[in-house]
């Protein structure tokens, strides 16, 4: 903006922003998706899922024999261990990427046993947490984007979770107000993210919901 001597002080002295605050006109943040970690895509991991078939998180669980047996446990929660490491945040930083979008699926915000009702491997959180932790260290920051909601809020997509003939989060009620918990659940994790000396002003804003289509 045109400078303006009146507003920032005979000396062009400018007070710092507060720590974590958006950054004000003129000073663009960057950013990058973290897409295919806590939520599986088959176009973003296609060695593990596009061989079996497998076109949703939903579907390679089930070919590994569901989200009880151990096959599936250990190739998804290996995925969550190593798929965002240190090391890639240090990487991001150093070209210059300030934040990160991190998609997560409603199964997340649910207990244990309704993820593993849904289909789904339910720990997913324990990584997120780490990582936010990490992006803590880096002076980084992150919006947590609920990408996956009950029924599918888009027809035939795999980012549901589970691919479906119709996006039943829009029709069927039950669906509707689950998809409704799962954001106030998030709000209450981003919380518990900011009470906590290890992760507070780190997540700087949520989208509620990804990609919403009839």
């Amino acid at each position: 903006r045109p400078a303006d001597p009146a507003a920032d002080g005979a000396s062009g002295f400018r007070p710092a922003r507060p720590s974590g605050a958006r950054p004000s006109a003129g000073e663009a943040f960057r950013g990058v998706n973290l897409g295919g970690w806590l939520v599986l895509e088959d176009w973003i991991w296609p060695a593990e899922m596009k061989q079996p078939g497998a076109g949703d998180e939903y579907s390679l669980i089930k070919k590994y024999g569901g989200p009880q047996d151990e096959r599936a446990q250990r190739l998804i929660k290996t995925h969550w261990d190593t798929f965002v490491q240190r090391e890639h945040l240090d990487t991001l930083r150093k070209f210059g990427f300030t934040h990160v979008r991190i998609p997560i699926g409603y199964w997340m915000l649910e207990s244990d046993s309704q993820a593993v009702a849904e289909g789904f491997v339910p720990g997913g959180e324990e990584y997120l947490r780490r990582a936010i932790g990490w992006l803590k260290e880096r002076g980084m920051k992150a919006v947590l984007d609920l990408h996956a909601m009950p029924g599918a809020q888009a027809k035939w997509a795999g980012f549901t979770g589970k691919r479906l003939p119709q996006a039943g989060f829009f029709l069927n009620p039950e669906d509707y107000e689950r998809g409704l918990r799962a954001v106030d659940a998030l709000c209450e994790l981003v919380l518990r993210y900011e009470n906590s000396s290890n992760t507070s002003g780190t997540v700087v804003g949520i989208e509620p919901l990804n990609e919403p289509d009839d």
